[in-house]
């Protein structure tokens, strides 16, 4: 007897001496087709945004900055008091920094909430500074609601 929604490839498996752990196997692999081209798509849904953000940020354009920031997101950090820092973002043309090159590091995506890290290599520096990005997804778009910094890695 077949239970409900189980794929026929599944059930094929049932018919014959088939071993679990490789029913599990054939499962997973099923669900991990099905979803995986979705999450390629918010994968790069979020890297766009991403690169608007440093588009805005080389060129000091405002379009950019409002395509990649939300209007209540801000600058998260301690500064060399250790004292935490808040500054909201702003949307205003000009400011280009074009000081240094980004690289994203890795792209983590929970549902509607999406978190970067990045490194960002200056010119003349042999340290580099990295970012923590955090995306959240709202009314369908992606757009960053929070960055915070630091230099180095600390093991």
């Amino acid at each position: 007897m077949r239970a409900k929604g189980i794929s026929r490839l599944a059930c094929l498996s049932c018919q014959f001496n088939v071993d679990p752990m490789l029913k599990v196997l054939i499962a997973f692999a099923t669900i991990a087709t099905l979803v995986a081209p979705s999450f390629a798509g918010e994968r790069e849904n979020v890297l766009q945004v991403v690169e608007y953000f440093y588009q805005g940020d080389h060129t000091g354009s405002k379009k950019y900055r409002e395509l990649s920031l939300h209007p209540k997101g801000a600058y998260r950090y301690s500064d060399e008091n250790g004292q935490y820092v808040e500054d909201l973002f702003t949307f205003e043309e000009g400011h280009a920094d074009t000081s240094y090159k980004e690289e994203v590091l890795s792209v983590d995506i929970y549902q509607d909430v999406a978190l970067v890290r990045l490194r960002l290599a200056f010119e003349g520096e042999l340290d580099a500074e990295y970012k923590l990005m955090i995306l959240h997804k709202l009314s369908g778009k992606w757009l960053i609601t929070s960055i915070s910094w630091g230099m180095g890695v600390t093991l």
